[in-house]
């Protein structure tokens, strides 16, 4: 397991991240070259970066041929997590070149109002080329969307699985219930929104103005 980056340069309202760092802290390049080595040296195979979202920093592309350049034979299998919109099939080739073999893409919602609610806008188009690109380059796609967001109904979390569905965005939905976590910008409006949630963890919401208890 290897962070590099702390902080996120995103404030989506379900995520305590964003409130434990007042900005982003990058870890020196020698240092990951050191961590690398050390790992190869102990025999790893799967190399899981933490980063919150791995495509945030603004030298992702120089980040990758690092990546590269450190596993040029392969004896890592790459796993991280990061936002579809943005990556390109040359970015996405390049990816695979350093072993990328699956990453993790959120989604969450694709209803406006609900992304707009969560501070979490996605560009559908953007987010669609992106994951293509992955899959075509061979990685793996675990695309992740939440239930329980405020202004979801039934049918625009149908509409998600949907969007995933019928233009193959996706190896894998990873299906969440949305947690009213602590100190998060939603536990503070929980109230204002109408969301009933368990009291103690893993604080699952229970139902919204617009998703019964049963849906």
């Amino acid at each position: 397991l290897l962070e590099t980056v702390r902080g996120c340069v995103f404030r989506c309202k379900f995520c305590y991240y964003p409130k434990a760092y007042d900005s982003q802290y990058f870890l020196d390049t020698e240092r990951v070259r050191a961590d690398l080595a050390h790992a190869r040296a102990c025999g790893v195979r799967e190399v899981f970066l933490l980063d919150p979202t791995l495509n945030q920093r603004p030298d992702f592309g120089a980040f990758v041929e690092l990546l590269v350049a450190c596993n040029p034979d392969a004896a890592f299998e790459l796993h991280g997590e990061l936002r579809g919109e943005g990556i390109t099939p040359k970015l996405a080739q390049r990816m695979r070149a350093a072993n990328f073999v699956e990453v993790e893409v959120g989604l969450q919602s694709v209803d406006p109002h609900t992304q707009a609610t969560m501070d979490r806008r996605n560009n559908l188009r953007a987010f669609e080329k992106g994951v293509a690109a992955l899959r075509e380059a061979g990685i793996r796609v675990k695309t992740d969307l939440i239930v329980g967001l405020p202004g979801d109904t039934v049918q625009s979390v149908r509409d998600g699985f949907r969007f995933l569905v019928d233009r193959g965005l996706c190896d894998i939905a990873q299906v969440f219930r949305l947690s009213i976590l602590p100190g998060t910008a939603f536990r503070h409006e929980a109230e204002q929104l109408g969301l009933r949630f368990q009291a103690r963890p893993p604080y699952s919401v229970l139902s919204t103005p617009a998703l019964s208890e049963d849906d």
